[in-house]
């Protein structure tokens, strides 16, 4: 059985921070210092975060804000019973209100891997898709922040101006 262990770490305004999945909600937001989060194991870096810190709006540049909310313990079965115990970092990205909003946020990973095809699975292959099954969750809950605020602001616009009399 292998006992690993994760954390989240960010430099938050108040410092360098790092949630995992005993910290729970935090008491008040971590807005973040720099545009990225990094997710490591006990032997290795498993994947980063990495956001352009400026966005475009209405075709104006403008800054982008990120934010930790909480880290929450998830635990879930897998093939052949094989168990994932880790966390999910809650996260988002905050941008300046308007009709057009162009940012690119990425997500990428160190996790090395012995892939055995036609045999047996590999001895850590129920924990390595279970973290990438987490840095995708990650990845799905800021896209989901980002279209649900954009639908947001586009429901909030005022109608458009009547055409010009002939």
């Amino acid at each position: 059985m292998v006992r690993a262990a994760g954390t989240a770490e960010f430099n938050s305004t108040a410092g360098a921070r790092s949630a995992n999945d005993t910290t729970g909600t935090y008491a008040t937001v971590q807005r973040l210092q720099t545009p990225n989060i990094d997710f490591a194991g006990n032997w290795t870096r498993i994947a980063r975060l990495l956001w352009a810190g400026n966005s475009i709006v209405d075709g104006v540049v403008q800054p982008v804000y990120g934010q930790v909310v909480a880290g929450v313990r998830i635990r879930a079965i897998g093939e052949q019973g094989n168990a994932f115990v880790g966390f999910v970092l809650l996260a988002g990205l905050s941008f300046r209100g308007g009709a057009s909003i162009v940012h690119d946020p990425t997500v990428s990973t160190d996790i090395q891997a012995d892939l055995q095809l036609p045999g047996g699975p590999a001895p850590f292959a129920g924990l390595v898709g279970a973290a990438i099954a987490a840095v995708a969750i990650i990845a799905l809950i800021l896209v989901l922040v980002i279209v649900v605020g954009r639908r947001r602001k586009r429901a909030n616009l005022p109608p458009p101006p009547p055409p010009p009399p002939p």
